[in-house]
């Protein structure tokens, strides 16, 4: 692939969003001040950068360069084999979750958090971390970038995946009672 470099003069701060464009993420002040970045944080950030820029192109989602309770996880979705349980127990680990969506066949997911500094937490431990695929030996790295909107109700199907059906009232109230009466509700036994 092709690197690009630009020298920015440092009395332009907006330089960044008006010569790259939307598609790029901005530079920060890092960048701007000419520290050298080492080999891995620009790999890193190339990737970050392609993400951004492929979930504006085919989903039309915009990456901001500020904290956000919302992520998305580039590589982090049910297309590329991610289980959801797996995840979720990775991204409790930096906060409280409140919601984790995995849209069907896509590469990336996101999540959201109940406080900004767990998102920030997540993206500063886990953005660039290898996950081990459950019950496999693959490996998928995880790029995390902030977002503003999720479109959770666009995300979430509507339409049953083939093979499944809703049976409505298969079960009568009376049953369902029963059926709940009879869980013990307090053993951990699997």
């Amino acid at each position: 692939t092709w690197g690009l470099q630009f020298c920015l003069p440092s009395w332009l701060p907006s330089a960044s969003k008006f010569l790259l464009g939307p598609f790029s993420m901005e530079l920060d002040d890092i960048s701007l001040q000419n520290k050298k970045l080492s080999k891995a944080e620009k790999k890193l950030r190339q990737k970050q950068m392609k993400a951004r820029y492929t979930l504006l192109r085919h989903e039309g989602i915009e990456c901001v360069s500020y904290p956000t309770k919302s992520l998305v996880i580039a590589n982090g979705g049910l297309g590329n084999g991610v289980d959801r349980c797996q995840l979720h127990s990775v991204l409790e680990e930096c906060g409280q979750v409140e919601s984790l969506l995995m849209p069907v066949n896509k590469p990336y997911s996101f999540v959201q958090y109940e406080r900004t500094a767990d998102s920030k937490q997540a993206y500063d431990s886990l953005n660039g971390k290898e996950l081990i695929l459950d019950n496999s030996s693959l490996k998928v790295v995880l790029y995390f970038s902030y977002v503003e909107k999720v479109p959770w109700e666009e995300m979430c199907p509507s339409v049953l995946p083939p093979g499944l059906r809703v049976i409505e009232e298969l079960v009568s109230p009376e049953e369902e009672k029963m059926l709940l009466e009879n869980i013990n509700w307090t053993e951990d036994e699997v």
